[in-house]
């Protein structure tokens, strides 16, 4: 879908917005959205992605953020582009930080020669050119005046091609102003607190169909839209018309809301049938002159009272009237073996092989395994592509058993390729002993094809610098970096080195002589095996009993005060969960029955110590247990 506007939200509302402005949901339908993303909402603006990646096309003002790192994870996270400033561009361009610089929008705030606007607009190209040369990369025009600049730029892409787009706010937004913009190829950022679904009872917003209708154009004397009906996946199930009411109904009730020739009026698909359609996101063409409706059609059932409301007679069975899933025929391929799959789920036939399948996840565990071996051994075409059909068979049965579709799988693969940093691939250490494959993970190999034997690192249990002892860094903690560039190969030896990685069998030849040890000589071996491995000679007992020793409870103030911050918020949050009293509820006459906690009066915890002291353990363990009143802890 071609962008041509951008939705602004802020993060912090996304929950309660102004009453009548656009809620997420009706903003989803028009596919882009826009937020600003200050220092203390990079998590949030993650989790946003992680949580809404596929139903946007998310943008993020980024220009706020002070750490490049945070930049480069958001577009990691799935971030379509993010605005950026020009010390921040400087900074990836000269890190080499990111292959693909058409996800980075730069922010300007140029200072317009008023007697001659092209002045500016060739200053603007040549600091692009400076810092990008000729990868492209959009602008986005802070605190837009008057439309001088914009109109200059506007000629200057007829002629040279590379030059940006320009994004900026149209914070007052009438049909007159959005449509300029879009005829002169800029991006508006449109609040959606300007826009409403509902312009009957809010006359004073802007109807949200209109950022798509006033972008359409079309030939036809009945000045209707031809409209392609499409899944999740993008499989095509028809073709049908739209007209601008219809568009704004269904941009209003979130349904598959189209304007029917024959009936001369809107038709809401599934309205009496109950094949229903669940909007995800109305589309465009490159011309502009078609529409593409992504819907999830679902099965017979009754529509809600925002679509009834709409009602016209629609008498088909699935999409097609002739009943098959689409105007075209069945589905194909991976979307026919899903379908088929999800119905074996619902209701198999007797003897079905695939039910045996959902009821036994060891065999279906075992097949995948098989028919992955089989793939990998399989040479010519013909089996090659067999056994990717086996494989793939089984792998769907697994996705449509834990009730993951392909359309999750897909969104997943998107994301993936969405990635601008990405690990080196190399296979685990017992699939490479298993296909013999010598190359070792930094490229180099040994003589008989076994890994090479690395260097065990001690697991440092606080900083070792001597001017920053409680490991802070401005009032943050934050990784040690280095660059290979500038680093010494001795050095990023020493940093690359990891702890060696064992078979289980390997592992267990080492643990088994160490429980037999402890099982037959109780405390002696258990204090052997402590001096040995945490390095704690001093004890004399396997239980320190309090008061402890003032030697152990010397800690800095900065771990102290960070210790006591952790205690009370972890208290906080888990006394909150108590409950004042027990739940009771009367299920039916002379039927009652309760829920009510108790806490378990003797409980151990275990946290690990010796090299890599977890003091976060003992608090997430040990507070809970207090406040639920664990007696003996």
């Amino acid at each position: 879908m071609t962008k041509q506007f951008l939705v602004s939200i802020q993060l912090e509302t996304l929950d309660s917005p102004p009453p009548g402005s656009l809620a997420l949901i009706s903003i989803s339908y028009l596919g882009h959205v826009y937020f600003d993303v200050s220092p203390s909402q990079v998590t949030s603006a993650s989790t946003f992605l992680r949580d809404h990646f596929g139903e946007f096309s998310i943008y993020y003002n980024a220009t706020a953020l002070s750490n490049t790192e945070d930049l480069i994870s958001l577009l990691n996270s799935g971030a379509t582009k993010i605005f950026i400033t020009q010390q921040q561009l400087k900074e990836i361009v000269e890190g080499n930080l990111l292959d693909d610089l058409s996800r980075l929008v730069l922010s300007i705030d140029p200072i317009v020669n008023e007697e001659d606007p092209a002045i500016t607009v060739k200053d603007v190209q040549k600091e692009l050119e400076s810092l990008v040369g000729e990868s492209k990369v959009d602008v986005y025009v802070q605190d837009v005046q008057d439309g001088k600049l914009l109109d200059m730029m506007r000629e200057y892409r007829k002629q040279p091609e590379s030059y940006p787009r320009a994004y900026f706010h149209l914070p007052h937004i009438t049909k007159e102003s959005y449509s300029k913009a879009i005829q002169d190829g800029h991006i508006p950022i449109i609040p959606a607190s300007a826009l409403t679904v509902d312009a009957d009872e809010y006359p004073e917003l802007v109807p949200a169909g209109m950022l798509v209708t006033s972008l359409l154009k079309t030939d036809r004397h009945d000045s209707l839209y031809p409209t392609v009906v499409s899944n999740e996946r993008g499989i095509c199930l028809g073709l049908v018309y739209s007209s601008e009411d219809s568009i704004h109904k269904a941009i209003q009730s979130g349904a598959g809301v189209y304007y029917s020739r024959s009936h001369k009026g809107l038709w809401v698909k599934g309205a009496t049938s109950g094949d229903t359609q669940e909007l995800i996101t109305i589309g465009w063409d490159c011309d502009a002159d078609a529409l593409q409706f992504t819907v999830k059609q679902r099965g017979t059932g009754r529509l809600d009272n925002r679509v009834a409301k709409f009602l016209v007679t629609d008498s088909s069975s699935g999409f097609c009237h002739l009943q098959t899933a689409t105007c075209f025929g069945r589905y194909s391929g991976l979307s026919r073996l899903e379908h088929t799959l999800q119905a074996r789920k619902a209701s198999a036939p007797a003897k079905s092989y695939t039910a045996r399948l959902f009821n036994d996840p060891k065999l279906l565990q075992a097949k995948i395994m098989e028919e992955a071996n089989e793939l990998c051994e399989a040479s010519n075409r013909e089996d090659i592509a067999a056994e990717a059909a086996d494989l793939l068979y089984f792998a769907l049965a697994k996705c449509v058993a834990a009730d993951v579709d392909l359309a999750a799988v897909e969104r997943n693969l998107d994301l993936k390729s969405m990635k601008t940093t990405r690990r080196k691939g190399d296979a685990k250490a017992q699939w490479v002993q298993k296909v013999g494959l010598h190359e070792q993970p930094n490229g180099s190999t040994t003589p008989n094809g076994l890994p090479n034997v690395e260097t065990v690192k001690e697991a440092a249990s606080m900083p070792k610098d001597k001017e920053d002892p409680a490991g802070l860094n401005n009032g943050k903690i934050q990784m040690r970096r280095y660059k290979t560039l500038e680093t010494e190969p001795s050095v990023l030896a020493t940093i690359l080195q990891r702890p060696s990685q064992r078979s289980t069998d390997q592992i267990m030849n080492i643990v088994n002589p160490i429980i037999k040890d402890i099982q037959v000589n109780g405390d002696t071996a258990l204090l052997k095996y402590t001096h040995k491995f945490e390095k704690a000679t001093s004890l004399t007992s396997p239980v320190l009993h309090s008061p402890f020793p003032a030697s152990l409870m010397q800690l800095r103030p900065e771990t102290i005060s960070a210790i006591d911050t952790s205690f009370e918020n972890i208290r906080l949050f888990h006394a909150a969960q108590r409950e004042p009293k027990p739940l009771l509820i009367e299920t039916m006459p002379g039927v009652s029955c309760s829920r009510f906690s108790r806490p378990i009066e003797r409980v151990g915890l275990y946290v690990p110590g010796g090299t890599a002291v977890l003091p976060s353990t003992a608090l997430m363990l040990g507070v809970p247990a207090m406040v639920a009143g664990c007696k003996k802890i």
